[in-house]
């Protein structure tokens, strides 16, 4: 994992923690993250994105890590919100209050 995304992964849900450990963040994604991303449940795409969303609040993320996110984005927006951008946006305003950096200071 990491360490960009190791120190603030702990505050968004223990199962995306679990998942991150699980699947990893790599320095470079390629075709076996695809295929790890791939084969997540729509629970699990959501928990490790909010864990993405929560590290780039709080850290700037290496190319890897940005890249991991990005793959796991798509494929959460084409799994859950039928590739809508607007669904996805709007899951994310309403489930990811804890990611802006405001929060952390309430």
């Amino acid at each position: 994992m990491s360490a960009h995304l190791a120190p603030h992964i702990h505050r968004v849900a223990p199962l995306g923690a679990a998942i991150m450990f699980v699947f990893g963040v790599h320095q470079s994604a390629g075709a076996d993250d695809q295929s790890c991303i791939s084969s997540m449940s729509i629970d699990e795409l959501k928990s490790v994105y909010l864990g993405c969303e929560q590290a780039a609040t709080t850290s700037r993320l290496n190319g890897g890590d940005a890249m991991y996110c990005s793959m796991v984005y798509e494929e959460l927006k084409d799994k859950a919100f039928r590739g809508e951008f607007r669904r996805i946006t709007s899951w994310l305003d309403r489930n990811c209050l804890r990611c802006s950096p405001e929060s952390e200071k309430r």
